[in-house]
């Protein structure tokens, strides 16, 4: 199946969001658990990770706004399978997957990270802050997961 036009340019942009700014988000969340049982050693690298789940959760809006616009685009002879509409269960779905999984990044990775660093510079050990993270990482996962089930099989369409 080919893709011209403008739908084509978006649906490029929407993947290439997908792989370079969740896929690092992904990535970022479910190593932190690891580096947090590295103890002091691993405070620099927790708190680079810590940047990168701030920045990943809030660039992947961009792939929410270019899926928004794959969506808003009406069937063409350019774009013949684009029939979705806002209403179709997989779409909604979508947009409440993802803000789960910016929330539980920000709120339940970000803050763990956060408590994780600030109990090994006092040089205490991050086990509370571990498993919030892993938890975290684990939930935002099947969230990722999820969307890209339903990105795939459009239940509901």
């Amino acid at each position: 199946m080919v893709y011209k036009g403008v739908y084509g340019v978006l649906l490029a942009l929407h993947l290439i969001t997908v792989v370079f700014i969740v896929g690092p988000l992904v990535f970022a969340a479910s190593s932190a658990p690891r580096l947090l049982r590295g103890g002091a050693e691993a405070v620099g690298s927790l708190q680079n990770t810590l940047r990168a789940v701030r920045l990943y959760s809030a660039l992947s809006l961009l792939t929410v706004i270019l899926g928004t616009g794959l969506v808003s685009i009406k069937s063409s002879a350019s774009s013949p399978h684009t029939n979705w509409d806002f209403g179709d269960p997989w779409i909604g779905a979508s947009y409440v997957l993802w803000l789960i999984a910016v929330a539980v990044s920000f709120l339940l990775i970000g803050g763990g990270l956060q408590q994780g660093i600030t109990e090994l510079q006092a040089g205490r050990p991050a086990g509370a802050a571990t498993g919030k993270v892993a938890a975290g990482a684990g939930v935002a996962s099947l969230c990722w997961l999820a969307i890209v089930v339903l990105m795939v099989f459009k239940f509901g369409s």
